[in-house]
């Protein structure tokens, strides 16, 4: 599935910021503002459950389930994954992934841990290879294709 899919001639736009950053925290940078720019486009005088659940899953850098995210926000699971897909044109899980995916880069290029397996385990991926395939889904490029350019 393709970002212009849900957001159309603007997702377009955001995919070019990304592809024309000159580094990883340019990237993240670009991925921030946009989230910024929707969550503050969907704001209301009282939180919605979806600002309230992305305040949780940053703080936890995406390391959690998400029926440990619905309790957290108390609302069941199903009612969560509709608001997502409502507001966000995603699923919970998918957006875990993304912001477990972020901290990972954050790390990845402060160059702030020991092995790739480390990290990998650190951030609740399975294994080396586990991480490897979000990795290849979420950046691009294949894991090893990217560690020979540093």
């Amino acid at each position: 599935m393709f970002l212009e899919e849900f957001w159309g001639q603007e997702a377009l736009d955001w995919v070019e910021k990304l592809l024309t950053a000159q580094s990883i925290p340019d990237r993240i940078e670009v991925v921030e503002q946009q989230l910024s720019q929707i969550l503050a486009a969907t704001e209301s005088p009282a939180p919605t459950l979806v600002y309230q659940s992305l305040q949780y899953i940053y703080e936890v850098k995406g390391n959690l389930s998400v029926t440990e995210l619905a309790d957290k926000v108390n609302f069941s699971e199903r009612h969560l994954r509709r608001a997502f897909e409502l507001e966000l044109g995603l699923s919970p899980k998918e957006m875990l992934g993304i912001v477990r995916f972020q901290s990972v880069l954050g790390e990845l290029y402060s160059g702030d841990y020991s092995s790739l397996t480390d990290l990998a385990l650190q951030h609740g991926y399975y294994d080396q290879s586990h991480f490897s395939s979000v990795f290849k889904r979420y950046y691009g490029l294949p894991l090893k294709q990217l560690t020979k350019l540093e």
